[in-house]
């Protein structure tokens, strides 16, 4: 089988400079921090002041995302030979930040903390309300190109993600989840997906590249890779009502249910 995507090897260098920056340096800066302070505070007696010491310290990593991502050139939607354009390397600082938490300790932490996880993602450049309600598994894999509006709730083991790499080359394209959309168990959110206001995914979904209208629910592990796998519950729906709507009959015509 051809292999269709390839990184010279000067590409992977760099790109692994860049993770260990990211993975290495920030967490070695966080546990040098956590040490001081946690002597500081023993010598001076301090010692119920320890208890607050991990949220202090989430505090000043999620400072320090914030700063890094603001000094890092933002990701733009679009396609990039992986061999050739800079925003390759601005996407791997952006997934690289985020990774670093996971190698400082503080992942159970801040992921069970609401203000902490919303402090979080906002740090990343993610623009998540804060009454979105999502679960602390959920894996968030470009933050800084996802959207999520108040009153969003999304499910145990969920992932979402704004790139794909085919072909030699990165595709770029946010995700955006609207007011009172409601994503549920184990469901992907690929590059390119739209959730309309209150519409509702069922459990076990696999989405990316397409619009979910208003008010709509897809039904559980309707969509595989992108496509329907349901059709005898899509043509269902379709008797039932889909064709008294305009917006509904032209959304599955477009998708080719219909």
């Amino acid at each position: 089988m051809k292999n269709t995507t390839h990184l010279p090897i000067k590409k992977n260098i760099k790109l692994e400079i860049v993770g260990l920056f990211f993975c290495s340096i920030i967490p070695g800066f966080i546990w040098m921090a956590t040490l001081i302070s946690g002597l500081f505070l023993v010598n001076k007696g301090y010692h119920l002041a320890i208890l607050a010491l991990p949220f202090l310290i989430s505090l000043v990593y999620i400072s320090l995302c914030f700063i890094i991502r603001c000094c890092i050139p933002k990701l733009v939607e679009g396609s990039y030979h992986l061999e050739k354009d800079p925003m390759v390397i601005y996407w791997y600082m952006h997934m690289s930040l985020n990774r670093s938490l996971n190698a400082t300790g503080l992942r159970a932490i801040i992921r069970s903390s609401n203000i902490l996880k919303f402090l979080y993602y906002r740090a990343l450049g993610a623009k998540i309300a804060y009454t979105a309600n999502y679960s602390t598994d959920l894996e968030i894999i470009d933050p800084s190109m996802i959207t999520m509006e108040k009153d969003v709730i999304i499910g145990g083991r969920c992932i979402i993600g704004c790139h794909l790499i085919y072909n030699n080359k990165l595709v770029l394209k946010p995700v955006h989840l609207k007011e009172k959309a409601f994503i549920q168990l184990n469901n992907g959110i690929g590059q390119g997906v739209t959730v309309g206001k209150s519409a509702v995914v069922g459990n076990g979904n696999l989405l990316y590249n397409i619009d979910i209208p208003d008010n709509y629910k897809v039904n559980n592990f309707a969509w595989a890779n992108g496509t329907p796998n349901q059709k005898s519950w899509f043509k269902k729906k379709q008797e039932d009502y889909l064709l008294k709507n305009d917006e509904y009959h032209n959304f599955h015509k477009e998708h080719g249910f219909i």
